[in-house]
Order: C-alpha cells, then sequence, then structure tokens
C-alpha cells in the first residue's frame, strides 16, 4: 500500500507541471474516484456456507474508479483509461487504450474499446454491476479493429475462447465478430445488435470440435420529458464461452457428450424507469432476468433476476451520493436445486475530477 501512494503522489506531482503543456498539445486528463458502503444480507444458499451471511462492504471501487488520458488534435483522437491497479476481480489495469483515426469512409478504431454489442440501460451501483450478467446486454471491452460510421459500429475483435471440456488444446482462426446500428426513431433511440464468437477444442489424437457462440438483441432508450425508459433483449447461444461481464453464475456454457458440443440457449432482458426532479436529484427503478436451457445438464430452466430501487444526488457538478436498495436472486439451477438469493442496501460514494 505504502507504494501505490508514493507512485499515486509521484504521477499527481508530475502532472500539476503537464497539464497546461498537454492542453496546448490536445490532451487532457480526467479521472474519479469511488467508494462503496453497502450492507449485504445473503441466504445460505448464496453464501455456499450453509448458513445466511451477513457482510459490509467498505472499500474503494477499484475496478471501476479510473483515471483517463484523451487527446484530440485534427483527425486523430485517442483514450488511455486505467483502472488505480490489478484486482483479481477484473483481470487487468487496462479499461482503454485506443486511437481513432477520421476517414472519408468513416472513423478506424484500433486498441481496446467497449465492443459495438455494448450498451449501458442500468445505473444499478452496487458493485456498479449495472445489471450485467442479470439481464443487461453481456457486454465488454476487447482489443480489436472498428470501422465507426454514424451510428454504425463493426468491429473484428480478439477471439474469447473457454476451454471448459479440458482439451488438450485449443485453437482460433477467425476474429470475434460485432455489429450495431444505434438510430433516432422520434423520442427513441433504438440499438439492433449482432455477434458471433468461434473456436475449436482439440483433443490429444488432434480431433477438432467446434464451438460457436452467438448473440442477437435490441438496446433501447425513450424520452418523456423528467421520464426516461431503457432496456434492452437479447437471445443467444454458448454466451459463457463468447466473452461477457459474468454476474449471476446460470449455467451458460455448452457441455460435451460423446464428442458432440451441445449448445446452452439464453435469454435476458433488463428494463430501468428514471425520473428527473431536478438538476440535483434523480430517481432510478430496474429489472433486469436471465434464462437458459439445456436438456443436457438438466430438465429445467436456470433462472435469475435482479432489481433496485435509488436516489442519485449530486450536491455539485463532480460530487454524486447514490443511496440503493436491491435483491440478486439466483432462484434454481436446472436440477431445481435452490440456490438462494442476496439482500442489500446502501450507498455509492463517487467524485470526478
Amino acid at each position: 500500500m505504502r507504494k501505490i501512494l508514493i507512485l499515486i503522489s509521484a504521477v499527481v506531482f508530475v502532472l500539476s507541471f503537464a497539464l497546461p503543456v498537454m492542453a496546448d498539445e490536445g490532451l487532457s486528463a480526467y479521472g474519479n474516484a469511488r467508494l462503496e458502503t453497502f450492507m449485504h444480507s445473503k441466504s445460505k444458499e448464496y453464501s455456499g456456507t450453509g448458513f445466511d451471511d451477513d457482510d459490509l462492504t467498505w472499500a474503494p471501487m477499484m475496478a471501476t474508479a479510473r483515471i483517463g488520458f484523451k487527446y484530440n488534435r485534427d483527425d486523430v483522437s485517442g483514450l488511455v483509461e486505467l483502472r488505480p491497479y490489478l484486482t483479481a476481480a477484473n483481470g487487468s489495469q487496462v479499461r482503454h487504450f485506443y486511437g481513432d483515426w477520421k476517414t472519408g469512409i468513416g472513423t478506424i478504431r484500433v486498441g481496446q474499446s467497449w465492443t459495438p454489442t455494448t450498451f449501458f440501460p442500468s445505473n444499478q451501483c452496487c458493485g456498479d454491476t449495472g445489471m450485467g450478467g442479470w439481464g443487461a446486454l453481456p457486454c465488454g471491452r476487447k482489443a480489436g479493429l472498428w470501422l465507426i460510421r454514424d451510428g454504425l459500429k463493426v468491429a473484428l475483435l480478439e477471439p474469447n475462447v473457454n476451454n471448459f471440456a479440458g482439451a488438450a488444446d485449443t485453437d482460433t482462426s477467425i476474429p470475434k465478430i460485432e455489429a450495431s446500428y444505434e438510430f433516432k426513431a422520434g423520442p427513441a433511440t433504438i440499438a439492433p445488435l449482432l455477434g458471433m464468437n468461434q473456436y475449436d477444442l482439440v483433443s490429444a489424437t488432434d480431433q477438432t470440435e467446434g464451438v460457436s457462440s452467438t448473440i442477437y438483441g435490441v438496446y433501447f432508450r425513450v424520452g418523456f420529458g423528467a421520464l426516461s425508459v431503457a432496456g434492452n433483449f437479447y437471445a443467444g447461444t454458448n454466451l459463457g464461452t463468447y466473452g461477457d461481464l459474468g454476474g449471476a453464475n446460470v449455467n451458460r456454457t455448452p457441455v460435451i457428450v460423446g464428442t458432440s458440443v451441445e449448445d446452452t440457449d439464453e435469454t435476458g432482458m433488463a428494463l430501468t424507469l428514471s425520473y428527473t426532479m431536478n438538476p440535483k436529484m434523480s430517481a432510478e427503478f430496474g429489472y433486469g432476468m436471465i434464462s437458459t436451457e439445456n436438456d443436457k445438464i438438466g430438465p429445467e430452466t436456470d433462472e435469475a433476476s435482479t432489481w433496485y430501487i435509488q436516489l442519485h444526488y449530486k450536491p455539485t457538478k463532480s460530487f454524486s451520493i447514490i443511496p440503493e436498495i436491491g435483491m440478486f436472486d439466483k432462484a434454481e439451477n436446472m436440477n431445481k436445486v435452490k440456490e438462494g438469493d442476496e439482500t442489500y442496501y446502501g450507498a455509492k460514494w463517487q467524485i470526478n475530477f
């Protein structure tokens, strides 16, 4: 911890001299600090301990806090955005690292950024999940090549590989492909989307079996003055091998039966209602659910859901206090085994700088 504080102090010291020069060269810096203060009550099934478990989380949100640097000059721009430090929960310090080049056919993006199927209908702030993996679109940041033109985004991305069967090897031959098109229809924003990922499992005798994952869906947002409605619906196959934000831990990977890959089907939906009372105060309610099915794993669907209610209070432009209460419910798995639920209440605190 002492080394981290020394490093942060050194960075701040250098930036205090460098920022004026950076601004002249098309560079700017930003960041935010986040703290979560939530009480969690887990049922014995959810906790996995055999008894109910209550815990207080009072900790910095290192997975979603950030410091970033933007560059914009002529037809070239870029973004570098980092987490404070590496944690097992997020897997990398780098959030975004990309450059954009504006051309006659659109913007070409090179590097790591949000994928074309990434949209955010929810501001659920407990863990900053945004209902990801609980009905909101499976999404994330990937490295690749983008073409962006108006509302169209097409990307060839780093393929995702999940050796769920413990194969001797895995082979990839094509990138993950994603596309979305965001357009306006009166007061509504609508974005259909599509994604595909493919790789091979290779046995010890050099026999291959293809694993294909697909997702298709739609995101929408509609404003009615102070009231707005946002949400998404998606369906897909083998999304546990597609690569996403995780979340409810339902059975979503395929299984091997003999030498064949048996697919797992998935559907999910998310819906939020937001109301702005005044420039400093707004409220939001959200609900999300996810369901998967594979009769080779169990006879029933594996379902999970979440809901929350929050207030978003901004005493100043840069400071947010977000009280929230909600629940994560894992219901039952494909073999009708109860998996329990978690209720929580508390607040998220954030200062942007």
